[in-house]
């Protein structure tokens, strides 16, 4: 549905393409890339040089080979990109949206090597935000560059995809309308909005960037539980059901805090039984029935980048949080590291000494 929603929206404006930049080159930078390019657009590949082994073979092919049954531009095959390059102020110049399709720990490096070359009005949009919007605007203020440009943040990228060689990417799922998406500040959502509502029409407006970073944490709730406890046993007295659902409280009670609110969750939405794959909660129903080392490799993200700044914004107004603390330790220790210390906290957002109400004011408006 949502794919014929772009093929009209895109005759409607009378075949309107963009310039596009896609930073990253793992499983969703290279779909993402890959599906743009075939909707008619003008895509760059940008990749930090250390990194640039990774591209070698997309620049030498001159483009990716796209696989999967669902694609948003209803499209598979040869994907031409118009540049592959790690040079970001080539990439990035007279582009009109930036995204930022790589993992937590790349955010902040990207924005880095961003920075100095992003022009008046252009759009960084991060795909799965997790704090980035907020950690990028601390950036680019001590550089005189947040004016310039829209900074934007959904809950997740449209898609679960695979990087399957050098040069091919494949799709396996497609997500549904539903994925929250803002501007920070909240004031600038209609810029942004804009722009990739015509590239994602999944994407719907929320509030603020609050809002959409306690919906990547609702969405990926329930891997914790399923995580820790890998028995077959989904009853309100098992582990895995008392785990999602104490963090379901904890993060209600911040939230509200925060201004952010959202209904009490069913028992079947705690740990997404029989929810159908067309949930109103995105993602989450093919998550959940991911292989276990797949679920593993999502919470190694969600932990310093999820996790970590929740707790840190709960310990600075006053909230206590003992069932995502206990959480965040046992599955470090199971994942063998320490989200702590990859993590990121108050200081990294730029909230630090933050009453609520100056961090809903700074969100909404900018102002501090």
């Amino acid at each position: 549905m949502y794919i014929k929603h772009v093929s009209e929206l895109v005759q409607k404006e009378g075949g309107l393409t963009m310039k596009i930049c896609v930073c990253g080159s793992g499983n969703i930078a290279c779909a993402t890339a890959a599906d743009l390019a075939l909707m008619g657009h003008e895509v760059r590949l940008f990749e930090l040089t250390r990194f640039e082994n990774s591209i070698v073979p997309i620049k030498e092919a001159g483009g990716i080979e796209l696989r999967g049954e669902r694609t948003q531009s209803g499209k598979t095959g040869k994907a031409h990109l118009s540049l592959v390059t790690t040079n970001p102020e080539d990439a990035i110049r007279g582009v009109e949206v930036i995204f930022l399709c790589v993992p937590g720990v790349g955010h902040l490096p990207f924005v880095e090597a961003l920075g100095p070359y992003l022009e008046e009005g252009q759009v960084l949009f991060i795909p799965t935000d997790y704090w980035a919007t907020l950690r990028a605007a601390k950036h680019l203020g001590s550089i005189d560059k947040l004016n310039s440009v829209v900074l934007a943040g959904g809950v997740a990228s449209c898609y679960l995809a695979a990087k399957i060689g050098p040069t091919q990417a494949m799709i396996s799922y497609l997500s549904p309308p539903g994925l929250a998406f803002s501007a920070f500040p909240s004031i600038n959502t209609e810029k942004a909005w804009d722009k990739v509502k015509q590239l994602y029409p999944q994407y719907e407006k929320v509030p603020n960037v609050i809002a959409v970073n306690f919906q990547t944490a609702k969405m990926l709730a329930p891997l914790a539980g399923l995580v820790l406890d890998q028995s077959d046993d989904r009853t309100p007295a098992s582990l895995a059901f008392k785990v999602v659902k104490g963090m379901y409280e904890e993060r209600l009670k911040l939230g509200k805090v925060l201004g952010y609110e959202e209904p009490v969750p069913s028992q079947e939405e705690i740990l997404m039984t029989d929810i159908p794959v067309t949930s109103s909660i995105p993602h989450t129903p093919a998550m959940v029935h991911l292989p276990i080392e797949v679920q593993k490799s999502v919470l190694r993200e969600d932990l310093p980048y999820g996790y970590v700044p929740r707790i840190a914004l709960a310990k600075l107004l006053g909230v206590c949080t003992p069932v995502t603390e206990a959480v965040t330790t046992l599955l470090g220790l199971y994942l063998d590291f320490d989200p702590y210390e990859e993590g990121i906290d108050e200081e990294d957002l730029g909230l630090a000494g933050f009453t609520a109400q100056e961090i809903k004011k700074y969100v909404n408006t900018g102002e501090r």
